[in-house]
């Protein structure tokens, strides 16, 4: 998207379940993608510094300049709660 031009509209989020202590799915999910325990599941859960430790190096190895990080995590997210979206 950033390449065809569209920085101006990407807004990158991120979540994650900081803990799991229920045997039991937080959420629902169809049995064919269910692991065979949560345990399984929470092995490969990111950290909540995903998106800045490895995903943004990955965009600039793609070519994505530091300009349009910038665009892409300071000012888009200011336009959609300002309302200037």
């Amino acid at each position: 998207l950033v390449k065809a031009g569209f920085a101006r509209q990407v807004c990158l989020s991120h979540d994650c379940v900081c803990s799991l202590s229920s045997p039991r799915m937080p959420f629902p999910m169809p049995k064919e993608r269910r692991p065979a325990s949560v345990m399984d599941w929470s092995k490969t859960m990111k950290p909540m510094t995903h998106l800045l430790t490895d995903f943004l190096p990955r965009l600039r190895d793609r070519g994505v300049s530091n300009a349009e990080i910038e665009t892409i995590l300071r000012d888009k997210p200011r336009r959609l709660l300002t309302g200037e979206a």
